[in-house]
């Protein structure tokens, strides 16, 4: 999936899914993904650029941060495309 100069492959929005129901970090080609608490306000979803404490979770690899509403509208693309 694309997004504004970002990209995110099926398995690692799987693997960022997971961890923001979970809570356990997981490994990904790029590094380490883990989760941002949302009282960390100051970062910003990478694909649609709400703050930590606008959205439920924020997955992070350090650098690149996707939130919990664009992972549902990327799952819900995927399955599109698929079905």
């Amino acid at each position: 999936m694309a997004g504004p100069g970002v990209f995110i492959f099926e398995r690692c929005g799987g693997l960022a899914t997971d961890l923001l129901s979970t809570g356990e970090s997981a490994k990904t080609p790029l590094g380490p993904l883990s989760a941002l608490s949302p009282a960390e306000g100051r970062e910003r979803c990478s694909f649609c650029g709400k703050r930590g404490h606008e959205i439920a979770g924020l997955a992070s690899t350090g650098v690149v941060h996707i939130c919990s509403e664009c992972l549902v509208l990327c799952a819900e693309i995927l399955a599109e495309r698929l079905a």
